[in-house]
This record gives C-alpha cells, structure tokens and sequence, in this order.
C-alpha cells in the first residue's frame, strides 16, 4: 500500500494497493491513531476493489488505516503487530465484515 495524496483539512486519502493473494475485494479498516496499538476500528470503508487505486475520507484528526482483502466470502490477515502476533479481527457490526479465514495461505 502506498499514500498517493492526503488533504489533511478533509481527512481524504487516496492510496494505490496490489490486490491480496485470491482477493475479489478490499476493505479499509480506520481508527483514531491513539488506538493503534489495540487496532480499535471505528470506521469501515467497504467495496474498494480488487486493486490499483481508492480514495476514502476519515475527516479530521490522525488515523490509522488497514486495507483487508476479501473473496466475497471470507477475508484475509490484517498483518501481524511489531511482535509477529496477529492482529485481531474487526468485531463491529457492518456490512464491510466478513468473517476471518487464516487456514489457507497463498505461500507455495
């Protein structure tokens, strides 16, 4: 994932991401950057495609943000913290959450 623009007075971001292994979409997942270590997501940002480019707006303030890969069924890792541990899944109510599949793996 790269940040290809941010307005800081509008919160908008865009980004450019390459698909994840077997995605059919992506999510981005947001929280106050306070919260990052909990990854406490407050904001979900549904349907943003298969990969290339998407634009979302978190308002003002300082987030942090994961973009989550999904087959349309299940979704994918949300990466692992500074320790190797997994981070947790989103557990609020959306029509963003899928619920998480970590048994398969794209690695030969």
């Amino acid at each position: 994932m790269r940040v290809t623009a941010y307005d800081r007075p509008t919160g908008n971001v865009t980004i450019s991401f390459a698909p994840a292994c077997g995605a059919t979409d992506h999510t981005v997942y947001a929280g106050p950057l306070a919260s990052v270590s909990s990854i406490a997501v407050t904001e979900r940002v549904c349907n943003r495609g298969v990969g290339g480019a998407t634009s979302f707006t978190l308002g003002p303030g300082s987030y942090f943000w994961l973009i989550v890969g999904n087959d349309g069924a299940d979704e994918g890792s949300y990466g692992t913290n500074g320790g190797g541990v997994e981070r947790p899944e989103d557990s609020g109510a959306s029509a963003c959450n899928l619920p998480q599949l970590l048994a398969t793996s794209c690695d030969p």
